[in-house]
């Protein structure tokens, strides 16, 4: 009586591999320019919530977000680090990842509940030459997606291609 794959396994097959799909252009004022894949949507209820301050973007497992910002000010590892303590208590992991040449730092935050749901967040940040800039990525992980590896893999895979394809303005000065 079999009749097709069960909603988890489409559901699975929507996470095989990471495509691009449709792309859109965004910028955070003049220091960065950013393209969004269709994996993320543009979210106006939450970015107007901001007051448009920046941009924040929905995942297609319809939990996690992303916001992205881009600032002039001065700003270092420890004080992004502290930063982030202060915000969530506490930093889980620390890592860094090289992309076209730039160090991109990553703090994890530890879990969380909201609305029901469970969460930790990820930062994504890399400086200016003289830490006069900040260019900045975070990502509320829904812990669910991020217990199944294939899932995590596409989130993994579509952040890589929103910062390889990132144009940094002022990272010189």
């Amino acid at each position: 009586d079999y009749i097709g794959p069960t909603a988890i396994e489409k559901e699975r097959e929507a996470y095989k591999s990471f495509e691009a799909g449709e792309v859109k252009p965004y910028q955070a004022g003049n220091l960065i320019k950013y393209v969004i894949p269709s994996a993320w949507t543009f979210d106006s209820q939450r970015t107007a919530a901001v007051g448009n301050q920046y941009n924040i973007f929905q995942f297609k497992d319809k939990y996690s977000l992303l916001e992205i910002k881009a600032y002039e000010g001065k700003c270092t590892y420890e004080g992004m680090k502290q930063s982030a303590i202060s915000s969530f208590g506490a930093i889980k992991k620390e890592s860094k990842k090289t992309i076209k040449g730039k160090v991109w730092y990553v703090l994890n935050t530890p879990d969380y509940s909201s609305g029901g749901y469970s969460y930790h967040n990820e930062l994504y940040f890399t400086m200016s030459a003289n830490n006069n800039y900040i260019y900045y990525v975070q990502a509320y992980v829904y812990n669910e997606t991020d217990k199944d590896s294939v899932k995590r893999k596409y989130f993994d895979d579509s952040v890589k291609y929103i910062l390889e394809n990132m144009t940094l303005n002022n990272v010189d000065k």
